[in-house]
């Protein structure tokens, strides 16, 4: 129960635009820009929750585990999906319980095909938003051809993870 409503208090928090900086949540920081597969990595003292903000330069991929459950938070840019593959890989990330996709920006869904194809990914929640980009082209073949259907989540509903 804890788990999860970290989990869903820390979606909310970047969902609306806020992003969690040393000192406190603040609204539009971005941290460290360098891309280099780095992270800050925060965890309880218990180690039930760890959250892992993934140094991916341009872009949003955050990893969160809990109770031996995986959530990534967005997939970076279309470049930075080795990056991310080994971070995943070194962080002892063998599958993905969930693939939560805010939104269909290019930085935060570039990646995601790569995801798709190198890890099991029981789950995929995006939002109801389409673009007519490449990166979204890319993440919805890649939907098709492993035969898996999007959660689509609207206002309201909720996600037990």
């Amino acid at each position: 129960m804890l788990c999860s409503l970290a989990l869903f208090l820390y979606a909310f928090l970047v969902v609306k635009g806020y992003w969690p900086q040393q000192g406190g949540w603040q609204e539009n920081g971005f941290g460290n820009l360098q891309g280099n597969g780095q992270s800050n990595t925060t965890g309880s003292e218990d180690g039930c929750l760890e959250v892992h903000f993934i140094d991916v330069g341009q872009g949003d991929a955050t990893l969160l585990k809990c109770d031996g459950e995986t959530l990534l938070i967005d997939a970076a840019g279309e470049d930075k999906g080795t990056v991310l593959r080994y971070y995943l890989m070194k962080q002892g990330v063998d599958k993905l319980d969930y693939l939560l996709l805010t939104h269909p920006d290019a930085d935060h869904i570039g990646s995601a095909d790569v995801i798709l194809t190198k890890f099991p990914v029981e789950n995929v929640i995006m939002s109801y938003y389409e673009r007519e980009s490449a990166s979204y082209r890319n993440l919805k073949q890649t939907l098709e051809y492993k035969r898996m259907e999007p959660k689509i989540a609207e206002a309201g509903q909720s996600f037990d993870v």
